[in-house]
């Protein structure tokens, strides 16, 4: 197995944080046991996400689909400790049916060791379970493709996140392709878009306010430091008391450094701090639920849709941490 790393940070949303069980290391459990041990997230109507944690064991998700058809299901790492023997994301991801069924599995996903089902069918509505495990902790099956066993205890231990979302995801451009309905739509703005839209501000000695406006999917503000800093940003929504921000900052090459969505008051988001690592431009990009970045594997920004929930005023609170 080619043993590399790469990071990747999805942001999603409508986001149900859920604490999951602590890991098992057995290798004899039953099915039983394994429903028994499982933790229940909520399919939103557009994703759902539920965090976990995995040393040698495994982490168990329910969860409940009113429609049939493809989903994608995606594993993202969010934190690597030193497990057994590797400090690296390579997971494993299983669903299975209510009744201990194998629907399809992965181990690593186009996006590096983690892992991802891109546009499983679920054949039917209602429970299914995720098994996150860690190579090689694999599942065996019996001759009917139900839960036997696992194969042996996993060699990493990461914290993630699990994703589920309606649809088949083209994962060149992060895009889902296949529905008219989806609501993330186009790419309007790529990085040189991003670039030429900024109005450049120069921050005050602690405490900078900036006025903007979502009218047309994205507002992009930009700012200079001097070294490295430690920033807490923050939107603060004004005319609307239904409208949902989110909230990134980019570096002077398109990499994204942080993403939030509804980290402040209510529905608006907060960085709370965000370290910027040295000298140079950053960019801040505040656009409106759904439309999250759209970033490559290595985190480069792809671009935004024209896409907005709502349209609002805000101020971008920016202060320097002492």
């Amino acid at each position: 197995m080619n043993k590399h790393t790469v990071a990747r940070i999805v942001a999603c949303t409508g986001v149900i944080a859920i604490a999951l069980c602590a890991p098992v290391v057995a290798l004899s459990q039953s099915w039983e046991e394994l429903r028994a041990a499982a933790r229940p997230v909520d399919v939103d109507s557009i994703v759902s996400v539920a965090s976990g944690d995995v040393t040698d064991g495994q982490a168990v998700i329910w969860f409940n689909v009113e429609g049939s058809g493809p989903h994608t299901i995606e594993v993202i790492v969010t934190d690597v400790r030193q497990g057994i023997e590797h400090a690296d994301e390579d997971t494993v991801l299983y669903v299975f049916d209510e009744d201990g069924y194998l629907i399809d599995w992965n181990d690593d996903g186009p996006y590096g060791l983690a892992s991802m089902l891109n546009g499983v069918d679920l054949p039917w509505p209602g429970i299914y379970y995720a098994v996150v495990t860690t190579y090689p902790r694999f599942i065996e099956t019996d001759d009917a493709d139900r839960f036997a066993a696992f194969t042996a205890p996993g060699l990493s231990s990461v914290a993630f996140d699990l994703t589920i979302e309606f649809g088949t995801r083209d994962v060149e451009f992060g895009l889902y392709d296949q529905y008219d309905d989806f609501p993330y739509g186009d790419i309007v703005y790529d990085w040189d878009a991003i670039v030429a839209r900024a109005d450049v501000v120069e921050l005050e000695p602690v405490t900078t306010s900036i006025a903007g406006n979502i009218d047309a999917g994205i507002d992009v503000i930009a700012f200079d430091v001097d070294g490295p800093v430690e920033l807490t940003i923050e939107v603060v929504i004004e005319t609307s008391d239904h409208a949902d921000s989110i909230l990134a900052i980019f570096d002077a090459d398109g990499y994204l450094v942080d993403e939030d969505d509804d980290g402040g008051v209510s529905l608006a988001s907060m960085l709370d701090p965000v370290y910027l690592p040295a000298a140079g431009r950053y960019y801040v990009v505040v656009s409106a639920y759904p439309n999250f970045a759209n970033t490559d594997w290595d985190d480069f920004l792809l671009g935004y849709s024209d896409y907005a929930e709502a349209y609002f005023d805000y101020s971008l609170i920016v202060e320097r941490v002492r």
